[in-house]
């Protein structure tokens, strides 16, 4: 309950001006998520990468861009919300490292990246990076960031250091 105590008219007429301000708000459209991917909802995906096709395991394939040999897998939240994306190349189309960051929220911070060598390649590395993101938050129920905090989302994905191309790559909501 908000309480407005006036000595004069000016803030009555403040105090009206700004009620008339948010009610009027309360038809403006909603503001579309900034998010090439994760946390993106369903309607809002398929505009970009056509209507699924079953996969396995709860996924659905969607096209990449516009070649169709490509697949993203996708597995959505309750609530019809992207909370993970995966990719690996069957074929020489190789994706550039910073094309996976497309498919995160705008706003989102980076807190630890740790690259390996994979295990029997000479010329494969494995990164893994963690970060936050605030508009994530609302996006899902606290329950749906399997090990982590609300907000928390990880990058994982392998590169040739040969050619400098990303291989594969998976996103997903939850710090493990």
């Amino acid at each position: 309950m908000i309480l407005i105590i006036s000595c004069g008219s000016d803030v009555n007429r403040n105090a009206n001006q700004s009620n008339f301000n948010l009610n009027s708000m309360k038809n403006t459209p909603s503001v579309k998520f900034d998010s090439g991917g994760i946390g993106l909802d369903k309607k809002d995906w398929e505009e970009t990468h056509g209507m699924e096709k079953p996969s396995v395991e709860g996924m659905y394939e969607y096209k990449f861009d516009k070649y169709d040999y490509d697949k993203l897998r996708v597995k959505f939240s309750s609530n019809l919300r992207i909370k993970y994306i995966e990719w690996d190349s069957d074929y020489s189309y190789n994706l550039n490292p910073v094309g996976i960051y497309k498919f995160i929220p705008s706003d989102a911070k980076r807190k630890n990246r740790t690259t390996t060598k994979e295990p029997y390649s000479t010329t494969r590395t494995q990164t893994i990076e963690f970060y936050t993101s605030e508009t994530l938050k609302s996006r899902f129920p606290e329950s749906e960031f399997n090990g982590g905090n609300a907000g928390e989302f990880i990058i994982i994905y392998s590169t040739d250091t040969l050619n400098k191309k990303t291989i594969s790559f998976s996103i997903k909501i939850g710090g493990n």
